[in-house]
């Protein structure tokens, strides 16, 4: 601080004006400094917030439940949509299967709960197309 004093006296006793001039750059640039760092001790100068990334299995239920699923809640779809995406649960030809069944079962007008049987065919397709699989095309 006793610089800055010192700079101050000097550029006012400076008949100089090449010294005047460059004492008055340098108090300039001590200032700026300084109000940049009180600027960054505020907390100014903070990154944007962070990209909002949605999880692919939380838009899928998103999508699931906004169609609507009749049949089942939220939770439920979960364990349903969970089981399906886990290979050591169902694998490709098993999913691939219980698709097809759920599909014939949507078709079937004998099938006593359409709405469920809508419901389970939505849930395995979805799931079909997280895991990049085709359905049976007799489904």
């Amino acid at each position: 601080m006793s610089d800055i004093g010192a700079l101050a006296r000097g550029f006012r006793k400076s008949e100089n004006g090449a010294v005047a001039s460059q004492t008055g750059f340098a108090i300039a640039a001590v200032i700026g400094v300084a109000v940049v760092l009180v600027f960054l001790a505020m907390g100014g100068g903070r990154a944007a917030p962070a990209p909002v990334v949605i999880d692919p299995f939380e838009r899928a239920v998103a999508e699931l439940m906004q169609r609507p699923i009749q049949s089942f809640n939220e939770t439920q779809v979960r364990v349903r949509l969970t089981r399906h995406l886990d290979p050591n649960q169902r694998t490709n030809a098993q999913l691939r299967n219980a698709h097809r069944v759920w599909a014939r079962r949507v078709a079937d007008m004998r099938y006593s709960d359409p709405v469920m049987a809508r419901d389970m065919e939505a849930i395995t397709a979805k799931a079909l197309a997280m895991r990049g699989l085709r359905p049976h095309p007799d489904a």
